[in-house]
């Protein structure tokens, strides 16, 4: 019996080697293989300095995330997850097709593991030329400021930005802007904001993503300014004579009035701003002009830092109409002249049936059209007392008048005036 053991040495490898199949089907039943999708997978791109040392960038245009599926056995599929699995792709191999493949490896278990890509397999990349280019940044102040105040001048420190990025987007960069909140501010503003809010807009005025650009300052300071604004009065008169035979009839002017804006202390000083006078030495005919309202204008005439709030009275339009000279005879009666300053109540007779005459001299239509009440004649009393042995008294009263615009009186009853006073 021990012989036919000895000798039978293949009955003894084919126990062996069924005892090791038996030993198989009863792992494999107990641990079987499994398979397992895990999608969105983010690819890291590797090496892209290359790249950038070179003068170059890119950008993803497919293939940032890659879905994957994984075979092993159920006991180590139980084990990972899809943290545990690195997608990467090398740029220093990307193909003149710019394309590079992407490769996925698991940070546990990775020999008991078959990776398989799904339908994406590459990342496909847009590489171009870095560019620079200096951008002009713009302070876009939002809200309102607290009443009778306004917004002044903008600006930023620094006020140009170096921008680098792909040069295809480099190039339709038009500006930059930056926000700021100046609802009820009746000051000054400054603020200092990241480069994170920073707005980028092309020369369409359509705002820009910022990715795949960087800047060479990491913040600006911005600035608004805030002023107090005012209506003041417009100031303006005539200098120099007419020729010979005419007059001015009428210096006509608008507006009278302007909005101005600047600092509070030259504002709340200011109610009006005077001209320069406008000559009509010599001149027979009418006069027309347009008087800009500049900044330099104001600050000459007022000495202070100030601004035209309303754009719209930029300027002054100014007419000096010029006509021929007459003289014009008023006549009128004691009826006309007011009495002022009666103090006592007296009663006041005037001589009778005496009429009283006014000349007067200017342009045509302002002449013609004078009447006496335009004089605003009288007398004044406030020198006249009784004395208390006296019930009345007559006195010679001087004639006071107003004399109108563009006309002058040439003679007038003086001192002419006989009155009685009585109690």
């Amino acid at each position: 019996m021990g012989k036919l053991i000895r000798n039978n040495v293949g009955m003894k490898v084919l126990s062996v080697a069924v005892a090791i199949l038996i030993w198989f089907l009863v792992s494999s039943s107990n641990d079987p293989v499994r398979t397992k999708r895990y999608t969105n997978i983010k690819v890291n791109m590797i090496n892209g300095e290359k790249l950038i040392e070179g003068g170059l960038t890119y950008n993803v245009e497919s293939g940032e995330t890659v879905d994957i599926i994984v075979k092993g056995n159920k006991s180590v599929i139980n084990r990972v997850s899809k943290s545990d699995f690195i997608a990467e792709a090398d740029l220093s191999q990307l193909s003149e097709l710019g394309t590079v493949h992407i490769h996925v490896t698991s940070s546990k278990y990775p020999d008991q593991l078959d990776i398989n890509l799904g339908r994406t397999q590459v990342v496909r990349v847009n590489v171009e030329e870095i560019s620079t280019k200096s951008v002009k940044v713009a302070v876009n102040p939002s809200g309102d400021p607290a009443e009778n105040y306004v917004i002044g001048s903008t600006s930023s420190s620094p006020s140009l930005i170096e921008v680098e990025g792909p040069k295809s987007k480099v190039d339709k960069i038009s500006g930059i802007s930056v926000d700021m909140d100046v609802t009820d501010a009746s000051d000054t503003i400054k603020e200092k904001i990241s480069s994170g809010d920073f707005t980028i807009y092309d020369q369409d005025g359509e705002e820009m993503t910022s990715d795949t650009l960087s800047f060479d300052q990491e913040s600006v300071t911005a600035k608004v300014q805030i002023l107090k604004k005012k209506e003041i009065q417009i100031r303006l008169a005539t200098e120099g004579d007419p020729k010979e035979g005419y007059s001015l009839a009428s210096l006509e002017y608008e507006p009278k009035k302007m909005v101005i804006a600047g600092d509070e202390s030259d504002v709340d000083s200011l109610t009006y701003i005077e001209l320069d006078p406008i000559s009509i030495e010599g001149r027979s005919k009418n006069y027309s002009d347009e008087i800009a309202l500049t900044e330099e204008l104001l600050e000459e005439k007022t000495g202070k830092k100030i601004q035209l709030y309303d754009d719209s009275a930029d300027g002054v339009s100014v007419k000096a109409v010029i006509e021929k000279t007459i003289t014009k005879r008023i006549t009128f009666n004691d009826s006309d002249i007011e009495v002022r300053n009666n103090k006592e109540n007296y009663v006041v007779t005037f001589d009778k049936d005496n009429d009283y005459v006014l000349t007067v001299r200017g342009a045509s239509s302002v002449v013609n059209s004078l009447k006496i009440k335009d004089f605003e004649p009288y007398i004044n009393l406030e020198s006249i007392t009784l004395p208390d042995n006296s019930d009345s008294e007559e006195h010679t009263m001087k004639f006071h008048y107003t004399e109108p615009d563009n006309a002058y009186v040439v003679s007038s009853p003086e001192g002419n005036i006989r009155i009685k006073v009585s109690r």
